[in-house]
């Protein structure tokens, strides 16, 4: 839901997020690009919460 029609329809939340998806191709891909992608994103003040699935 985006922050306009959570206006809209009038509902309270605490913060706004954002979701970055990434697919790879097979497990050892995916820790590697898991743990750069980590690193930008602290570099940069952000602070993730990964999730695998």
């Amino acid at each position: 839901m985006t922050q306009q029609e959570a206006d809209r329809q009038g509902f309270s939340y605490e913060g706004i997020w954002s979701r970055i998806t990434l697919s790879v191709h097979s497990f050892l891909q995916a820790v590697g690009l898991t743990a750069h992608v980590f690193t930008l994103l602290a570099d940069a003040a952000i602070r993730p919460n990964m999730v695998a699935g």
